[in-house]
């Protein structure tokens, strides 16, 4: 079965996973804003973990392609506080 196509343009959803800290946040979006247009941070939700030691920043980014995609997961990735990009 071939696994479904995106059609880009799109809205895409990201979810971040990370250690909380105050920063999360905006570092995330500076590094989505590299890649893609700025997110405001109004547009993001953000759920602590049970115990509070991490922290799920949600929100959708306008993709315009699969290497604009990859990018932005490894930039992601790179960053010392982010554990987990879904």
């Amino acid at each position: 079965m071939k696994p479904p196509t995106i059609e880009f343009p799109c809205d895409y959803p990201l979810r971040v996973l990370g250690v909380t800290q105050a920063m999360f946040v905006p570092e995330v979006l500076e590094v989505v804003a590299k890649h893609a247009a700025p997110v405001p941070e109004s547009a993001v939700t953000l759920r602590p973990s049970r115990h509070g030691r991490y922290q799920s920043a949600g929100f959708r980014f306008r993709a315009t392609g699969e290497s604009q995609i990859r990018a932005l997961y490894k930039d992601l990735m790179a960053h010392p506080a982010v554990k987990v990009v879904l």
